[in-house]
């Protein structure tokens, strides 16, 4: 992970880049005399004549719930650098070139393997990424909400941890209030069946309601729910106990198709009775019903179903704007939607992974806590890109790849598990403790009442995620002076 920029003075340019999935961020800004860049956006803004938002990233944000998809951010006139390009600024003429230099590619050597060999040997990758990631001069450490992926970067960590230094690893887990979302055991069976040393913290209202304004401040950017706030508070404990270099799972999910939206494309790659048989065990061995598989592949296939009904949702916007709002990424997406290998190209590098990646480096980097993400080692990504599509979905369990690979190293319960949470954050009652300030928040900010009719807005009746990303526009139009 990468993003620097380097003065060659003989030439007189300035060579940048940034790394192949986009961990660390590259923004910059262009006036008529100046390139100005850095690793955030806060730095940029006093070049800026004036701080103004950027609607069509709002909207998509607002209506569709995608963030990240190309080098635009909330704010006009600054930009991202994309993951997987340089940049060379030409300081004599005040020009730049910007190129990709990396492309996600497939390996069709690995089409042929078996499944045991591609078990083998996608588990030696792996570990061999923790390995490297785990070079240090400081305390290494997990964050563990109890899942898969991040179970079995704790699960590899803890032997090495163990071979290397003879002592166990320290992972950190966030402990929702809300039982349904509550992940805790999950995380104390994984620590026990490791032996690792775990800390938790048990973020309350009191302590969400304390750094909401510096989540949002240094996020940068509006987000996609509060679970966000929960992450913020892993890495908070692991600066608090300075373990500031911490293992995570991004990544697992999108490069070992670990999401239930992505059945329907798998099933339409089958043929005849395995068409069928995958069907059901998909149900069988996932949240889905039957009738949610086919509403996947109906929903997820049309583009005029998709945008209309997020219109229908979002009858508040002003009809001028909502009637001509289009969406490219999602055209892109529905699209690309019944061909994996597209689609997984697609979420890694445009509409899943990027934000994702966004969030956990300014978590991170608020606490001055370095994550390192073992999943996006390229090498990785590339082979698991690469396997046959029936090793990574295989009897309706998604991530069968990594499953496989971890057993015996996990327990049953873990590797076999068919809920999907990660560090959900209790938005039932944080959010609800503080509808009254959400509304407030609401109708007073000049942006949103530009492209919404407050009267039209009955704020009670809308999801949470909703009154969430509206709530969160406010706030990061007050805090950042937005005009």
């Amino acid at each position: 992970m990468w993003s620097f920029a380097l003065y060659d003075k003989k030439k007189n340019i300035l060579f940048c880049s940034r790394d192949r999935f986009g961990v660390k961020p590259f923004y910059y800004t262009v006036t008529a005399n100046q390139f100005i860049f850095g690793s955030e956006i806060k730095q940029l803004l006093p070049f800026l004549p004036k701080i103004s938002c950027n609607k069509k990233i709002l909207l998509d944000y607002l209506i569709v719930g995608i963030e990240e998809y190309n080098n635009e951010t909330f704010f006009d006139n600054i930009v991202k650098l994309e993951q997987g390009f340089n940049l060379i600024y030409h300081l004599d003429r005040h020009q730049f070139d910007i190129k990709k230099y990396y492309y996600l590619t497939i390996d069709e050597s690995l089409k042929n393997l078996s499944e045991e060999d591609a078990v083998a040997k996608y588990h030696a990758q792996l570990s061999d990424a923790v390995m490297l990631r785990m070079r240090s001069d400081v305390e290494v450490g997990t964050c563990l909400s109890g899942g898969l992926d991040s179970s079995s970067i704790t699960s590899i960590a803890s032997t090495l941890m163990r071979q290397m230094e003879g002592k166990p690893i320290r992972a950190i887990h966030a402990k929702a209030e809300e039982k349904d979302i509550d992940e805790s055991e999950f995380a104390k069976e994984v620590v026990t069946y490791c032996g690792a040393n775990m800390e938790m913290v048990t973020p309350t209202f009191a302590d969400f309601y304390r750094v909401l304004d510096t989540v949002i401040y240094s996020q940068e950017e509006p987000f996609g729910s509060p679970s966000v706030v929960m992450q913020y508070f892993v890495l908070e404990k692991a600066r608090d106990q300075n373990c500031i270099v911490m293992l995570d799972g991004q990544g697992g999910d999108e490069s070992l198709l670990g999401y239930e939206k992505y059945y329907p494309a798998f099933l339409m790659e089958k043929k005849g009775l395995m068409k069928i048989s995958e069907f059901f065990n998909s149900s069988k061995n996932s949240k889905l019903t039957k009738l949610d598989l086919l509403k996947y592949y109906v929903y997820f296939t049309n583009y005029s179903i998709r945008i209309n009904r997020l219109k229908k949702r979002h009858q508040y916007i002003k009809p001028a704007i909502l009637k001509k709002f289009q969406s490219e990424i999602l055209k892109e997406l529905t699209a690309n939607y019944l061909n994996i290998e597209a689609l997984q190209k697609l979420e890694i590098g445009k509409t899943q992974l990027p934000h994702l990646l966004r969030y956990e480096d300014k978590n991170s980097m608020c606490h001055s806590v370095e994550t390192r993400l073992p999943f996006l080692d390229y090498r990785c990504v590339e082979m698991a890109i690469s396997v046959p599509n029936q090793f990574k979905i295989k009897n309706g369990w998604t991530k069968y790849l990594l499953r496989k690979g971890m057993e015996n190293k996990l327990p049953d319960s873990i590797i076999w598990r068919k809920n999907k949470l990660g560090f959900n954050a209790p938005e039932n009652t944080w959010l609800g403790k503080i509808q009254d300030e959400m509304l407030t928040s609401v109708k007073e900010s000049k942006l949103l009442h530009s492209i919404i009719n407050a009267d039209q807005l009955d704020f009670n009746k809308l999801d949470n995620r909703t009154k969430w990303r509206l709530f969160n526009i406010a706030k990061w139009e007050k805090l950042y002076q937005v005009i």
